[in-house]
């Protein structure tokens, strides 16, 4: 007995001891620690983002101006590998809901001028300032006048546009394919380039200066200039064409990623059985597989050419299931859309 009373009397002092030199250890690495950090600065624990179903307002336009009508003619040069670009003018007319001497209006990748606003009220032009292109996410063009528009006033702005003729399958993009062209003697393979169109969503702002918001539909009449030899197809019917430009009636009232065009060397074929007539171009590249432009309905190859005895059951079922989508997604352009492309929860009636 008195033996394991001395052990454990002795292991009671060593824990003791360890115990205050644990104490004391941390309370010097303590008094270090805050020697060491009493010059520095702590950085404040960021705030996590949070996710929000519409931007901030300073990132839509405006609804002081209501676009009501476009007249647009472009011009594309795609002669060669190294002529990539086109230009154009266009006026869009509007009408004023709020007091205001600034006009916004998105405009992507172009170079814009001279700019020309009218008073159709008054048959009077009005003076600009200023404009600016602003260098942030919004895409604005920003332009002063000198004096207000006035509510319920009608307006136009005219301006003439550049912009480079995109390789990357968006806004008004190129695209190559190969002809093989055969003779008694030889076999030829030559390079053909065609340029189309694919403003889905926010790329129209890339083509020429609009307000380019689902939600700000207007009607739009195109004009197109274009190469001896080539073919240029749009929403609407061809109003006239020569050897210069193709101009197209106007189109019904509608959202501007819903213009489109093209210009190739392919020829448009009418289905024989259809009441109704719808115009649609297979096309070597496209991004996403097909595009539902009223009156233009744009497929990549695959997803629309079917050869009978070639082609498998499985990718006759895909085809016609892609052409029934596209039909159905006019639905949303005609008749229900988002106000916003990132707020896809409010939506309004056409």
């Amino acid at each position: 007995m008195p033996r394991k009373s001395t052990l454990s009397k002795g292991l009671a002092v060593a824990f003791a001891v360890l115990a205050v030199s644990a104490i004391g250890g941390m309370v010097s690495m303590m008094i270090v620690f805050k020697i060491q950090t009493s010059n520095l600065t702590m950085t404040e624990r960021p705030t996590e983002p949070t996710t929000t179903l519409a931007p901030p307002p300073v990132m839509r336009l405006p609804r002081s101006l209501i676009p009501e009508r476009y007249e647009i003619l472009v011009h594309p040069h795609f002669y060669s590998r190294i002529t990539l670009f086109f230009n154009g003018s266009s006026t869009v007319y509007f009408r004023c809901h709020q007091p205001t001497k600034y006009i916004f209006l998105h405009s992507f990748e172009l170079s814009v001028s001279p700019l020309l606003v009218k008073d159709h009220d008054e048959n009077g032009q009005l003076k600009v300032t200023s404009y600016q292109h602003h260098d942030d996410e919004s895409d604005f063009l920003e332009i002063e006048l000198e004096e207000n528009l006035k509510t319920d006033g009608n307006y136009s702005l005219s301006l003439y546009f550049e912009g480079e003729i995109s390789e990357y399958l968006q806004a008004m993009y190129v695209s190559r394919y190969t002809e093989t062209n055969f003779d008694s003697v030889n076999e030829t393979i030559e390079e053909r380039f065609l340029v189309a169109t694919n403003l889905e969503p926010t790329s129209a702002r890339r083509l020429f200066p609009c307000f380019d918001e689902p939600d700000m539909k207007a009607v739009f009449q195109l004009t197109v200039i274009h190469r001896v030899g080539t073919f240029a197809l749009s929403n609407t019917l061809q109003q006239n064409e020569d050897w210069k430009y193709t101009k197209f009636f106007s189109t019904p009232k509608m959202s501007s990623y819903l213009l489109a065009f093209t210009i190739s060397e392919f020829l448009a074929m009418d289905s024989p059985k259809s009441r109704v007539n719808i115009k649609v171009i297979a096309l070597p590249d496209l991004e996403p597989l097909a595009m539902e432009n009223w009156g233009l309905i744009t497929y990549q190859e695959g997803a629309l050419l079917y050869e009978e005895g070639v082609s498998s059951l499985l990718h006759k079922e895909v085809i016609t299931t892609i052409i029934a989508h596209e039909l159905a997604h006019q639905v949303r352009g005609k008749t229900i859309l988002c106000i916003s492309w990132n707020d896809t929860h409010t939506l309004k009636n056409a």
